[in-house]
């Protein structure tokens, strides 16, 4: 999957034939709406899809960059 504003992809669980992946935008940009889309259009049984906030961690790491 390739969109527009994601900084990253990583798989954090594979089972049973169904992944969990983390999917991080790019430069604070929502993305949501985009991974929401690319589910409906490929088809994929999605069975949960929720949001988190920015971690500690990354808000000190951009900041610092700065």
């Amino acid at each position: 999957m390739s969109l527009a504003n994601v900084a990253n992809t990583e798989i954090l669980k594979e089972e049973n034939g169904s992944i969990v992946v983390r999917v991080l935008p790019s430069g604070g940009n929502v993305i949501a709406p985009a991974v929401a889309e690319e589910i409906r259009r490929r088809n994929w049984r999605n069975t949960q899809f929720s949001v988190e906030e920015g971690r500690l961690d990354e808000v000190f790491r951009n900041v610092t960059r700065q």
